[in-house]
């Protein structure tokens, strides 16, 4: 390694990885160490990386102000000079303790000084290397474990210090106001500067967060209103104050963590405007600094990458630049997009982003990098207006995603109910459950480690729905209470246009968007046969559950023997007087093996990623396993075989009476209709106060059922698990596409759609659960996220490529349901047995035709041939 090879990279998020790191520094040059540590000054790493050579080592500094992981990096050069630190300083250091000679051995072979040189308490080490303290005295949390320091962050470990060897008493004050520590003796302002603020932010917020410090007696927040993020100014009451908020680390609003300076202008606020104002325009107060900053950082970056041999093409970038042209962009050579011009040289915000950019949120690990190379602006700055239909999970990860990947804050969420969370909302009826471990039932951004059990319950679920809407700021995006009733595209414009209104006030508006992404799903629209309007007494739906009406010692009727009956039957029986399920056919059942997550899993869950990775894996392909059954090729048939004995030993152990369970037996071909899983039906039906008929009911009056066979039941309420008119997923009563096409006329029952994500004629529209995207073996949620990504490509080649419109050529839907109809000859579900996976033609327009991991691959790449776009005028 050359002398001056070694950089020390600051601010790291806490969603990095070594991976991510050293993919962003070896595109400047070869790398011979890296070397990844928990950051002094709270969550977050630092990194100290080796160069092969001194001048990649020097351009790796101009990446300074880059936006990675949703931080602006500090990056600065290394050597084995141990600094002297300024009288008064603030290091933020955290208590010093005695190295152990391995440890000072450690620090030797990253940094290069000599054993002992470095001041007590200051610790580096290498990935993989377990840390050694006092405190855990080489052990992880008293079990005997080697805690590697991948893992120290979880635990709450003692933060490290680390000094960057280049920092000389001079050089601190000669380093940039956003990356030297500031001399708080010589703070004589009341006033602090706060950035990288939400775009809701409020007053109230700023002055909890900083409470501790004192008392606040002024705060003026500002910023473009087409900018995704604001900055504040903030007047303490004492200069102490002021030098508390300067000092502190820890602050945070929603996911982001704010960036707290001195004010340029050095005093207090000689302005005062309204919020409308400042809404507008940046405050005059706040010199905005050149760009000559930012145009010589990017030319030092493409300098050094022309040195080492790079594309052609970048010296007439740099020839462009150096004749005072636009800034190049250099997402299409780095592989990922830099935001360089987020910081000026002072750290201040750009004049380009009047406030740094949005932090992104914090994700899970694997950490979730798929916002490398994509473009997140119009080349002039300006990004899509999206308009969001439904707040379920579909509704959420697109907003979470455009959010997270695109740093796109113009979009708006479109909720009918008074709450988030769609199907999990709604359905609230006793024993309400997932039928697909949890494990594989969350985003993958956002795993959840404290599932209750391999089931959720329906609460748990749509709290952790709720915990992740909050971690997002989602419920401030979201209008509640608002049905769009019409949606239609304006070619002239190039725009949809959502008429909606406010069911709780009347109000009606409109709203126009680039962008309509719709995630209503199809599990939304209770289906109620008309015969049962007649009853006079209660009666609801499952979705709809009356919870005033009090079940216990009344005679209920269970209309429907599918999903929701399984799971609501055993949760009622116990109270009931008498339970009469009503079943026009049975369903194959297998059992469910809910176990509980005990303490121990759940600690395994969350602090040994391998465990939970390795757990996932296992359920996730032993249900991708499963798609086998469904098909019709003779060597999937023992799987379908090996399945139906199973169903069948779950029978015939858990119901004695032979009558009731020849009732309870299917006569059609397993997979045909929805598979259910449960342990707790069978003995349920099989209780003396409990009746199965499979006589229909062919009229009813009053409270009185008169079935087939000329028998009357009289019943005290109805619950009509009747399941849900699934095929209608256009969630306006009106969507017109281009050329005035009526989408719901010209599909009647027969959806013509590419891969259920969009269809001809509707321009910029994108379906999340469209036709032929359901599933019968796995989780529903991988075919949101391979819906939403793809949507998210789309949306940046729009804007990669200057585009105001792309649709699907029709050629394209026809190329996919040609295939999707081969495929579905081939499966279990075009049988002669009805379900809701058919249309009334016993066409299947529900389900996709194979597995999870072949949609994905076909949504992997963004197929320019099969769309036809507009550019922007």
């Amino acid at each position: 390694m050359a002398p001056g090879a070694k950089v020390q990279a600051s601010r790291l998020s806490p969603v990095v990885t070594e991976a991510m790191i050293r993919k962003l520094f070896e595109f400047i040059g070869p790398l011979d160490n890296l070397v990844l540590i928990p950051s002094p000054l709270g969550a977050g790493y630092e990194a100290i990386i080796e160069f092969h050579d001194k001048e990649a080592a020097f351009t790796a500094t101009h990446l300074s102000g880059t936006l990675f992981g949703g931080r602006p990096l500090a990056v600065t050069q290394m050597d084995v000079t141990i600094p002297v630190l300024p009288t008064g300083t603030n290091t933020a250091a955290r208590p010093f303790t005695n190295l152990t000679m391995q440890q000072q051995q450690a620090q030797q072979a990253v940094t290069g000084a000599p054993p002992g040189s470095l001041p007590q308490g200051v610790s580096v080490m290498r990935m993989g290397a377990t840390i050694h303290h006092p405190q855990f005295n080489g052990m992880g949390m008293g079990m005997g474990m080697g805690m590697p320091n991948q893992f120290q962050p979880m635990y709450g470990s003692p933060h490290m210090t680390l000094y960057n060897p280049t920092m000389t008493a001079t050089q601190y004050t000669q380093q940039r106001p956003s990356d030297q520590p500031i001399d708080l003796d010589k703070v004589d302002t009341k006033t602090v500067y706060v950035g990288n603020l939400p775009l809701t932010v409020t007053k109230e917020q700023l002055e909890e967060v900083f409470h501790d410090c004192g008392r606040i007696t002024r705060v003026n927040i500002a910023g473009k209103p087409t900018h995704p993020t604001r900055f504040a100014f903030m007047d303490f009451e004492t200069v102490e104050g002021a030098k508390k908020a300067l000092s502190s680390t820890d602050k945070v609003i929603g996911d982001r963590a704010l960036r707290v300076n001195l004010p340029r202008h050095g005093g207090p606020m000689p302005f005062m405007l309204q919020q409308a104002q400042m809404m507008q325009a940046p405050p005059q107060a706040v010199p905005v600094p050149a760009m000559d900053a930012t145009r010589t950082r990017y030319k030092n970056i493409l300098i050094g990458l022309v040195n080492r041999g790079g594309d052609p093409s970048l010296l007439k970038k740099l020839e462009e630049l150096d004749a005072g042209g636009p800034l190049p962009d250099l997402s299409d050579i780095a592989g990922f997009s830099p935001d360089i011009a987020a910081l000026s040289n002072d750290g201040s915000p750009s004049k380009s982003e009047a406030g740094p950019p949005p932090t992104a949120a914090t994700h899970s690990t694997p950490p979730h990098f798929a916002s490398m190379g994509l473009t997140k602006t119009y080349k002039d700055g300006s990004t899509p207006t999206v308009a969001i239909i439904g707040a379920g999970f579909s509704g959420m990860c697109a907003a979470i995603r455009l959010q997270t990947q695109l740093n796109l804050q113009t979009f708006d969420v479109f909720e009918l109910e008074p709450d988030l969370g769609g199907t999990w909302w709604a359905n609230t009826y006793p024993g309400a459950a997932c039928d697909v471990a949890c494990i594989n039932y969350q985003f993958s951004f956002e795993p959840n480690y404290d599932w209750s059990h391999r089931f959720a319950p329906q609460a748990e679920i749509l709290a952790y729905m709720r915990r992740v809407a909050k971690k997002y700021n989602l419920y401030d995006r979201i209008r509640f209470r608002t049905e769009i009733t019409h949606v239609e595209w304006h070619q002239d414009r190039q725009k949809w246009v959502l008429d909606y209104v406010n069911l709780a006030t009347g109000e009606k508006g409109a709203m126009e968007a680039d962008i309509v992404l719709s995630g209503v799903g199809g599990l939304r629209i209770p289906q109620i046969p008309k015969q049962f309007e007649t009853f006079e007494g209660p009666k609801w739906h499952t979705a709809q559950w009356n919870h005033s009406f009090d079940i216990t010692n009344k005679r209920i009727a269970v209309i429907g023997s599918g999903a929701s009956a399984i799971q609501v039957v055993p949760a009622i029986v116990d109270k009931v007087k008498s339970l009469e399920l009503y079943q026009r056919s049975p369903t194959y059942i297998i059992p469910r093996r809910n176990g509980a997550y005990n303490r121990l899993w759940r600690f395994m869950f969350r602090y040994i990623p391998f465990f939970h990775f390795m757990y996932f894996k296992l359920n996730y392909w032993s249900s991708e396993f499963t798609i086998n059954i469904f098909s019709n090729k003779f060597i999937h048939r023992i799987p379908r075989l090996a399945a139906s004995f199973m169903s069948w030993l779950h029978r015939t152990r858990q119901i004695r009476d032979k009558t009731l369970r020849k009732t309870m037996t299917p006569n059609y071909e397993m997979g045909c209709r929805r598979i259910v899983v449960s342990s707790d039906f069978y003995p349920a039906v099989a209780k003396k106060n409990v009746q199965v008929h499979t006589q229909a009911i062919t009229s009813i009056k009053g409270n009185t059922l008169m079935l087939a066979d000329g028998s009357v039941r009289e019943v005290d309420a109805l619950v009509l698990a009747t399941g849900f008119n699934v095929h209608d997923i256009v969630a306006p009563k009106f969507l017109i596409g281009k050329n005035g096409v009526d989408v719901r006329t010209k599909w009647g029952n027969n959806p013509r759609t590419y891969y259920g994500l969009t269809c001809a004629e509707t321009p910029n529209l994108f379906f999340m659960l469209g036709p032929n995207t359901g599933l019968g073996h796995n989780s529903i949620l991988f075919m949101i996220e391979a819906q939403v990504e793809y949507a998210i490509k789309t949306l940046s080649h729009m804007m990669a490529n200057n585009l105001s419109s792309i649709e699907v050529k029709p050629s394209a839907c026809d190329d996919f349901i040609t295939e999707l109809d081969e495929k579905m000859k081939q499966k279990v579900w075009s049988s002669s047995c009805k379900s809701w996976y058919q249309n009334e033609d016993g066409r299947v327009v529900a389900l996709w035709w194979g597995s999870c991991s072949q949609y994905s691959r076909r949504l992997s790449k963004f197929n320019t041939e099969h769309f036809v776009s507009t550019r922007r005028i």
